[in-house]
């Protein structure tokens, strides 16, 4: 008897240990620009990869060949406007094109307004650009990023603050692989 319960018993932790698969992985409704973005670090950490940045402030420019790049961090702001969020299912319009897909947000409060995301003929990404907007009573702020995979990444940011007024900013990364 005590045998059967530990077999019965055995047999109940081993079903609910093996719950579907899917039910673990999220289903992403959008393109995944965080993983995505997650994979390109990792590929341009592999391959030691540099990158001559260039920074122009207010008009005033800056140049730098950085190598040793974490690129998870340089890549932040492209990986936070990612829309797979369960609240964000249905905020986008999807607009699917010979040339790739577009996200359109239905909600001017959103902050990720557009996400364009154009593809070479075997379907990997050639061209990410994203459009962020925040606006309030006390700043307005306007990215526009754009991502050439292996090649080049550029963030173009422009700021109204009411007190400090206006700053654009602008930065460019070419892409070096060793």
């Amino acid at each position: 008897m005590r045998l059967k319960s530990i077999h019965i018993i055995s047999l109940l932790l081993l079903l609910t240990g093996c719950t579907n698969k899917q039910e673990a992985t999220e289903v992403k409704s959008y393109f995944d620009l965080s993983g995505f973005f997650s994979s390109e670090s990792a590929s341009l950490q592999n391959k030691h990869a540099t990158v001559i940045k260039t920074v122009l402030q207010n008009g005033r420019a800056e140049q730098k060949t950085i190598g040793n790049i974490n690129w998870e961090t340089e890549f932040e702001l492209f990986s936070s406007s990612d829309i797979n969020k369960p609240a964000w299912n249905k905020s986008y319009r999807v607009l699917h094109t010979a040339h790739g897909t577009e996200y359109i947000a239905l909600d001017n409060k959103l902050r990720t307004r557009r996400i364009r995301i154009e593809k070479a003929q075997r379907g990997k990404a050639k061209h990410i650009y994203i459009r962020n907007e925040v606006n309030n009573m006390l700043y307005s702020t306007t990215e526009e990023l754009h991502y050439y995979p292996d090649s080049l990444y550029e963030i173009r940011k422009t700021q109204h603050v009411i007190i400090l007024g206006n700053n654009t900013y602008k930065i460019s990364g070419l892409l070096k692989n060793k």
